[in-house]
C-alpha cells in the first residue's frame, strides 16, 4: 500500500513518479501557507510567496523559519560532510541531521504549510545560489 503525504493542495504517493524541479518549481502555492502565489499584474516574474496575510507577511515569517531550522541543522551537515558521511561522527551526525529533518517536517504538516520540496524546487529552478564559489577559489 502506497503512503500519501498530504498539505495544501497536494497529495503525493511514495510510490507514484516524482514531479520533476520544473514541474514542482512551476506550482503557484506559497511556501509558507500553501495559499495561492498569482501574480498581482501581467509583467515581471512570478511571486514566489503570496501576499494574503499583507506586507510580505508569509515571506517573512518563511524566512525566520529557515534562519532557525538552519541554526539547528548547521553543525550538523558541517560535521557530516567533513568525512563524507564515513566514520563513527559523521554517522551519528546523518542521523542527527535526518531527526531533526524529520521533525521539521512533521511540524510543516501539522501547520498546514507545503512540503519543503516545493521551495527546494523553485531555488533550484531559479539557480539561486546561497554562496558565490568563486570568492572562495
Amino acid at each position: 500500500m502506497a503512503t500519501v503525504i498530504e498539505a495544501p493542495g497536494e497529495t503525493i504517493s511514495r510510490k507514484a513518479a516524482r514531479p520533476t524541479i520544473a514541474e514542482r518549481a512551476r506550482e503557484r502555492i506559497c511556501p509558507n501557507c500553501g495559499g495561492p502565489a498569482e501574480r498581482r499584474n501581467a509583467k515581471g516574474p512570478a511571486p514566489t510567496f503570496c501576499d494574503a496575510k499583507g506586507k510580505g507577511v508569509c515571506k517573512k515569517e518563511h524566512s525566520a523559519r529557515k534562519l532557525a531550522e538552519g541554526y539547528a541543522m548547521a553543525a550538523w551537515v558541517k560535521a557530516w560532510r567533513i568525512d563524507r558521511g564515513t566514520g563513527e561522527i559523521a554517522k551519528g551526525s546523518l542521523a542527527q541531521l535526518c531527526e531533526i529533518a524529520g521533525l521539521f517536517n512533521a511540524q510543516d504538516l501539522e501547520a498546514g504549510r507545503p512540503r519543503a520540496d516545493l521551495y527546494a524546487a523553485k531555488l533550484l529552478a531559479e539557480q539561486t545560489r546561497y554562496l558565490d564559489r568563486r570568492a572562495h577559489r
